[in-house]
């Protein structure tokens, strides 16, 4: 905060939650804008309930591109479903978030506001399909323990079914960020799908130390296809650390899959200097693979390692990639090319 009196100077931060992205002194005075009430109703598609408990969150505001973030602004609908957000800019249109409780199985919606002139509220009302409820965990294949981490579910674009759900969209591509339900700390999760074919999609909070995509290539429509092209929305599978394939017949309400994650192979091996003793204080990159889950640290910036060995990662069947390792005391370093197997010493040179 500002503690000395001062002229007021330009603060343009970019950001779309500062409508006024001006920086002032200790004091000032400040003629705030008018706001636009959106007020409206979320209830079921169907039967025309009210829904109550459903979270409506501004997501963007007045055309921008900015996310916001969940918890800017939001608030709750009522017993009767209905829902008021006060403050908004005048200009524009706003995107809104509907986010269903744990307990609905609904699916999380965007609704986009009109653009209207003057001060009057704006009303809506947002009309969720209910879906089917899926159960799981995530676990891991080899010791089948349960794995913390989140799931997301998309339909086939043959899937007929979608159509009658508005957040299912075709055409638009997403990285996924609003479709993840957290797991339980036992991997459990419970997560709303519709009737037919779909696929889920899970991924560890450790994603490193498990296979990217696994269990894609056993997909017909995905084999050649991993950038996702054939789901509604995702823009690559490779967003996951496993896939798996889901169908739900006519008339199901529940249905129980579970997402296996597959280890990534791990080699370990020592690091010496050119002595061939152990060596530490060494910086390294490339012993991850490279994924939209988890990139390897960018040199000189990666922590120096206390031990004296390096585990490397994901060797099996991926494609060559490039290990650098500086030990900067010592004035020592390599690089070498890894084509799917890891020698056991890695000495300094």
């Amino acid at each position: 905060a500002v503690t000395q009196t001062m002229q007021p100077v330009p603060y343009p931060t970019g950001d779309a939650r500062f409508r006024n992205q001006v920086c002032y002194g200790a004091r000032f005075d400040y003629v705030a804008e008018p706001g636009r009430t959106v007020r409206g109703m979320i209830r079921d598609a169907d039967s025309k309930a009210p829904l109550a408990g459903v979270t409506v969150d501004v997501s963007q505001l007045s055309d921008s591109l900015m996310w916001l973030g969940d918890g800017f602004m939001h608030t709750l609908t009522d017993a009767q479903g209905r829902f008021e957000l006060h403050g908004l800019p005048l200009n524009g249109t706003h995107t809104l978030h509907v986010l269903p409780n744990a307990e609905q199985p609904y699916f999380r919606t965007e609704l986009r506001t009109a653009a209207e002139k003057g001060q009057q509220p704006i009303d809506m009302t947002a009309e969720l399909r209910r879906g089917v409820w899926i159960r799981g965990r995530l676990i891991d294949r080899e010791t089948g323990s349960p794995a913390e981490g989140w799931v997301s579910y998309y339909p086939f674009l043959s899937n007929t079914h979608a159509a009658r759900y508005p957040n299912f969209e075709v055409g638009v591509t997403s990285m996924g960020y609003n479709d993840r339900y957290n797991t339980g700390p036992d991997g459990s999760f419970r997560i709303p799908a519709i009737e037919g074919r779909s696929i889920i999609i899970g991924a560890s909070r450790n994603p490193a130390g498990y296979r990217v995509a696994s269990g894609a290539e056993s997909i017909e429509e995905l084999r050649d296809a991993r950038d996702g092209k054939r789901v509604y929305e995702l823009a690559t599978v490779e967003l996951g650390n496993a896939v798996r394939e889901v169908e739900i017949g006519p008339g199901i309400t529940e249905a129980a899959f579970d997402l296996e994650l597959v280890p990534a192979a791990r080699h370990r091996v020592a690091l010496v200097d050119p002595e061939g003793q152990p060596l530490h204080a060494v910086q390294a990159t490339g012993y991850l693979v490279d994924s939209f889950l988890a990139r390897n640290p960018v040199l000189p910036n990666a922590e120096p390692r206390n031990e004296a060995y390096l585990d490397v990662l994901g060797l099996d069947g991926g494609p060559p990639r490039t290990l650098v390792l500086l030990q900067k005391e010592r004035n020592l370093g390599l690089t070498t090319i890894l084509d799917g197997s890891a020698p056991e010493k890695l000495p300094k040179s």
